[in-house]
């Protein structure tokens, strides 16, 4: 019997990887601890996919305001990453924040004309 993989826990982007596959899985919450992990050992040079991704977990959980604050962090961080206004659309639509999602898009667009998911 193989023997388990262990994460390494110091290895910010093992830890993206592990919450990819929990994500891909559809287990959310642990795609969310293993995100956070990412972003606390991160502190100091903070990565906005990691936001981006741990919003996309709060999104498919009903989480909206988290996702749209995390969204918020990813795009503090780089302001030319589109899945992070995206996310926060999509977000922003669920609460009924219309006109904030409209922008949200729109500045997608800006940066990612080509991006279908707009």
């Amino acid at each position: 019997m193989p023997k388990k993989k262990t994460i390494n826990k110091n290895n910010p982007e093992a830890l993206k990887e592990a919450g990819n596959k929990a994500f891909a899985a559809g287990n959310f919450n642990e795609a969310i601890k293993q995100y956070t992990m990412a972003i606390e050992i991160t502190l100091e040079e903070p990565n906005h996919v990691y936001f981006a991704n741990r919003a996309n977990c709060y999104l498919e959980l009903g989480y909206f305001e988290e996702c749209i604050q995390d969204c918020s962090a990813s795009i503090n961080l780089n302001s030319t990453y589109p899945k992070a206004f995206y996310r926060k659309a999509k977000a922003l639509v669920n609460i009924q924040r219309l006109q904030e999602a409209l922008e949200a898009i729109q500045e997608g667009i800006k940066i990612d004309p080509d991006n279908k998911a707009f």
